[in-house]
């Protein structure tokens, strides 16, 4: 009996004794993470230390992390007595275990006294530490106005966006990307799908927070209408009892204004003189003296140039002997360059002959020889900084001599001259041959680039109308296609050298010498191809080529003067991409002006 008595309280002695090692005090019966922190210390992809914030209720441990550091750490926490940390089946020490910490990763906490778990969930996120706009557009398929996606050029706290005229000042729908964690407002108003409405008639204020950085960003927002090209009249230039149709046009690259240089009749003078005017505002006062050329013999066929400090040249024909050139420079006044009448052989003025300047800074031309063993040929004239000196340009391969290949073939019918990556080029045409463009080169050395180029089934070129025109990236002729009756823009091919037809052609009437109707083309350094062209009545036309390579017309408030009957058109740009159009008409009492037109961008209206 003692036996079993004893036995019972040895028992009771060990049940006693578990009893009162389960109700220790030391046993919190929590299995918790009471603060999680990674640290820059511990961890070289931080540049500071980044503090995790607790949901004990949700059981989430929320880290802004910034953008591109990475996933793995080394996280430093403290957890409530008894407490093993677990990341899968690796066990996390504090400040010790590298683990991965990212969106919806688990680590598990067991108490190991009262064997109590809990999961908690990792809510990672990246943030840029900055309130920022990524894009701002208005998209086509939220706005039936418009046929693309708009968007601003840069992002910038101002900004201004170009939309058509059908979508100009409605009621747009904006989308908007910001930043991460960054709360976008528009015009005061949160935006939850980064969509809003917006009424384009007023700027729009935008505003970024990044809710975690607390910073914030503001922006404005404008809408303006996608700007179009317009033509209006600039002015008329009148002068004596009559201005004759053959003038010239260029633009002074100092200050971007066109010079004309013109020839006219004046009552009481015997002969026809030349004067140059220059655009200043809406007038044309003289540039030096009203009469540039002496009363002696008729003067004709004016040229300008200008070298690329803004000395101007000028070259006309007769003035002071019949049938021969004289240029001059303007200085204070227009000074002779080398001698009047420079030229060795007479000349034939009927055929444009520009005057353009070398790289060296002296002027020089191209000209048709009306006698001597020269006559009809192409000859080159430059100035040596002292004298004149002549050459015929008529070489095998490059340039045909009259009566090549026989009769009355390869006389020259003239050129025209166009400035391209600081290089000179010059579209020429000759008697039944095709079309010509040559680079030319100092002391007037031509090297073909197109040789004999034929239109469609055209059996030569034609002089009428021809144009050549740079843009800055390309070379553009424009000439008579008389096998397909139109007048053709087109693409210099200096790898193939060939032309390629460049946009839709404008459809004439044509004859030997080409169109029947007056035309000319030109090209600004922004992209704008421009013609100006009569119809078989005179009346004027302004086109332009659309993005769809159509030639549209242009908007202008009046309708352009008739052309005179003689006419020709002259277009020119400047570098601003402003342009200038003159051609000469007949009023009903017979008196001859010129007139100049202006191609620039339609008036910018913002909202405010």
């Amino acid at each position: 009996m003692k036996r079993i008595l004893a036995f019972v309280s040895i028992t009771l002695t060990l049940v006693a004794g578990t009893v009162s090692c389960n109700n220790d005090p030391k046993a919190d019966g929590v299995a918790q993470i009471t603060s999680f922190s990674l640290q820059s210390s511990l961890n070289s992809n931080l540049s500071s230390n980044v503090d995790g914030t607790i949901d004990e209720q949700a059981k989430t441990i929320s880290l802004v992390l910034p953008e591109g550091s990475g996933s793995s750490f080394i996280p430093t926490f403290t957890v409530t007595d008894d407490d093993v940390v677990k990341a899968g089946s690796t066990v996390v020490t504090s400040g010790v275990t590298s683990i991965s910490v990212t969106d919806g990763a688990k680590l598990s906490v067991t108490d190991e006294v009262s064997e109590l778990n809990v999961t908690y969930t990792l809510s990672v996120k990246e943030n840029d530490g900055a309130a920022e706009l990524k894009t701002v557009s208005f998209l086509k398929a939220d706005n039936s106005v418009l046929t693309e996606d708009v968007t601003p050029e840069a992002i910038a706290s101002e900004m201004v966006v170009r939309v058509p005229s059908a979508a100009f000042k409605q009621e747009l729908t904006l989308t908007i990307e910001a930043g991460l964690n960054d709360v976008v407002k528009v015009n005061g108003k949160e935006t939850s799908d980064g969509k809003i409405k917006v009424d384009t008639s007023f700027p729009i204020d935008i505003t970024v927070t990044d809710e975690v950085a607390k910073t914030t960003a503001s922006y404005t927002l404008k809408v303006g209408k996608v700007l179009g090209y317009v033509v209006t009249k600039v002015g008329s230039i009148t002068d004596g009892t009559k201005i004759f149709p053959t003038f010239d046009i260029k633009i002074n690259p100092k200050d971007g204004t066109p010079w004309i240089a013109y020839y006219k009749e004046l009552e009481g003078d015997k002969y026809d003189r030349v004067a140059v005017v220059r655009l200043d505002g809406a007038t044309f006062p003289y540039v030096g003296e009203s009469c540039i050329s002496a009363d002696i013999k008729d003067a004709k066929s004016p040229s300008l140039a200008f070298a690329s400090d803004g000395t101007a040249f000028l070259k006309y024909a007769g003035g002071e002997v019949s049938n021969r050139n004289t240029v001059k420079k303007f200085t204070s006044s227009w000074e002779v360059c080398g001698k009047e009448a420079l030229n060795s052989v007479n000349i034939n003025a009927s055929f444009p002959s520009p005057l353009y300047v070398q790289s060296d800074g002296q002027p020089a031309f191209f000209f048709t020889s009306n006698s001597g063993t020269t006559k009809r040929s192409i000859v080159s004239a430059y100035f040596n900084g002292s004298n004149w000196v002549e050459t015929p340009a008529s070489a095998s391969g490059i340039a045909p001599k009259y009566g090549e290949p026989s009769g009355k073939a390869g006389a020259f019918y003239g050129s025209t001259i166009a400035e391209h990556n600081d290089k000179t080029y010059m579209l020429s045409s000759f008697n039944e041959w095709g079309y010509m463009v040559y680079e030319v080169g100092i002391e007037c050395a031509l090297t073909p680039i197109v040789y004999d180029y034929k239109p469609g089934t055209s059996a030569y070129g034609v002089p009428g109308d021809m144009a050549i025109s740079s843009d800055g990236e390309d070379l553009f002729v424009f000439a008579s296609d008389i096998s397909n009756k139109k007048l053709q823009v087109y693409k210099v091919d200096f790898s193939g050298k060939t032309l390629t037809e460049y946009g839709a052609g404008l459809n004439v009437d044509t004859g030997n010498n080409g169109a029947e109707v007056s035309a000319t083309f030109s090209s600004s350094r922004n992209g704008l191809k421009v013609v100006a062209i009569a119809d078989n009545d005179n009346n004027t036309y302004f086109k332009y080529l659309n993005s769809s390579l159509q030639w549209e017309d242009f908007t202008i408030a009046e309708k352009p003067a008739a052309i005179s009957p003689s006419g020709d058109y002259h277009i020119v740009f400047n570098t601003d991409g402003v342009g200038y159009i003159a051609y000469t008409t007949t009023t009903e009492d017979k008196v001859s002006k010129i007139e100049v037109y202006k191609v620039a961008l339609e008036a910018d209206v913002l909202p405010e």
